[in-house]
């Protein structure tokens, strides 16, 4: 694997053709579905803070009664596109630099009678950053702790090739890792021909964790 840093132009930029599969700033309500252990764990739009505009989405573990391994995860189905590569960007912010937590950012894509499983996580205690490997093995890509700082927005831009079933990179910010085209999880299935993205903040001991995401861009591309 390989480390670097560059400027994130795919915003300003964008030289990659392609098709614009879904995008949400939750200025017009929420529709996303909710998973949790903890049952007051609950997903939110929040008009109170926001990386742009006026709402942004309050993935919360819950208050009540809370417990190491607690989570929450907000999910969205998108359809797919023609292309064969699979972008997806979250803005997102924690409420504390302090937080022993764990979050999860994934794509699924589902087509061809297959599913393939794309998860990409940060441990906000080891500063970690980690993927999964097609044996369910957690691979570290980075060197230098990933920290983070109070009321910080960040940025977290993943891409996927669907046809070849490898990851293509990882992206913090200013910082992008090559993941070598290395394979996700597999296997068969049924579905029908989708993508499904998710977002999920977990506790690492017994006290509440709030993950604010905002501008959630999937994009299919031409090239990576």
């Amino acid at each position: 694997m390989r480390e670097g840093t560059q400027n994130v132009t795919v915003f300003n930029t964008p030289g990659q053709a392609g098709d614009a599969l879904f995008f949400d700033g939750f200025e017009s309500g929420m529709y996303w579905s909710l998973t949790r252990n903890n049952a007051s764990g609950d997903i939110t739009r929040d008009t109170t803070v926001a990386y742009e505009g006026g709402a942004s989405l309050k993935i919360d573990t819950g208050a009540v009664a809370p417990t190491a391994d607690d989570y929450t995860i907000a999910n969205k189905y998108v359809a797919l596109g023609r292309e064969r590569y699979v972008e997806a960007i979250f803005k997102w912010m924690l409420n504390t630099s302090a937080d022993t937590t764990v979050l999860n950012f994934s794509i699924q894509v589902q087509w061809a009678g297959e599913y393939q499983s794309y998860f990409f996580i940060l441990d906000t205690t080891s500063g970690n950053i980690v993927y999964f490997d097609s044996t369910g093995t957690p691979v570290v890509v980075n060197t230098d702790p990933f920290v983070i700082i109070n009321n910080v927005w960040y940025n977290w831009r993943m891409v996927i090739d669907r046809y070849g079933k490898r990851y293509i990179s990882i992206e913090t910010s200013s910082t992008v890792f090559d993941l070598d085209g290395a394979s996700p999880t597999s296997g068969a299935t049924s579905s029908s021909e989708h993508c499904y993205i998710l977002a999920m903040v977990q506790t690492k001991d017994a006290s509440q964790k709030i993950l604010w995401i905002d501008n959630v861009t999937v994009r299919g591309i031409s090239s990576p």
